[in-house]
């Protein structure tokens, strides 16, 4: 996967989980990353983002998921 250069708005920490939301020149609306739950991320400073795209989750600006189209079997 390619990386993604974002600029970190919030990090919200839910327990077992954690969110970044952040800016990005490849997301107009920003994006939203979860993120191991007890990783630190300082706001305002760009970090470099990546993930297997069987891991992502897509949506385009009405809220519908975008389908995925990666075969899960090549993507191992």
């Amino acid at each position: 996967s390619l990386p993604i250069t974002c600029r970190v708005d919030a990090v919200e920490s839910l327990g077992d989980a954690a969110y970044l939301y952040g800016e990005a020149n490849c997301a107009e609306e920003g994006l939203i990353v979860r993120i191991p739950p007890l990783q630190r991320m300082d706001r305002h400073v760009p970090v470099h983002l990546g993930a297997a795209p069987e891991n992502c989750h897509l949506f385009v600006a009405s809220g519908e998921a975008v389908p995925r189209l990666v075969d899960l079997a090549v993507a191992a």
